[in-house]
């Protein structure tokens, strides 16, 4: 009787404890649940932030585009028309909308941030722009530089706005190198 009782309480520990440990995962999951919905609401923020940059810029794009047409001589300008090819036809991609430049911007933020100040050459090259088309990796670091993603340091430098600019970039005098100014 008392082996059969001695059984019993392991059992009853053990079902004690299988309780607890239940109780501890459901804590856990409401927590990890919680988590996410807040990771989810942070997601949607960014995302939300992102589209806005993008419309803001696209707006400064169209109003630029605007000024230029309404200024300056009104002449035929190369390349394919705005509206429809002569047989009637429409041109397949709409040549108003500028380019959205997110992604691009986001490279270089990421390429910066891991090699911290880079120059604009080195920088082009890290991200890989020369499969971007002509023009666009110009157009990001402007709108980059313009949102306040990234800063420039230096004439061809450029490092992410919280980082100090290093020693190297820092300009002496023209013509005079730093070797020059510890000898005199």
């Amino acid at each position: 009787a008392e082996a059969e009782a001695e059984a019993l309480d392991e059992r009853a520990q053990a079902a004690a404890e299988y309780l607890g440990a239940a109780g501890h995962h459901a804590e856990a999951r409401e927590e990890g649940q919680e988590q996410a919905s807040v990771d989810q609401a942070r997601h949607r923020k960014h995302d939300e932030e992102v589209r806005e940059r993008a419309r803001e810029r696209t707006q400064k794009h169209i109003e630029a585009r605007i000024a230029r047409e309404r200024s300056g001589l009104k002449r035929f300008r190369p390349g394919p028309g705005r509206t429809l090819s002569s047989r009637g036809w429409a041109v397949s991609t709409p040549l108003d909308e500028p380019p959205t430049l997110d992604n691009e911007i986001q490279a270089i933020r990421r390429a910066l941030g891991e090699r911290g100040e880079t120059e604009r050459r080195e920088l082009a090259h890290m991200v890989g722009s020369r499969y971007w088309g002509p023009g666009v990796f110009g157009q990001a670091l402007r709108a980059a530089v313009a949102d306040g993603e990234i800063s420039r340091v230096s004439r061809t430098g450029f490092a992410l706005p919280d980082a100090e600019p290093s020693p190297s970039a820092e300009s002496s005098g023209p013509g005079e190198s730093p070797a020059r100014d510890e000898q005199d």
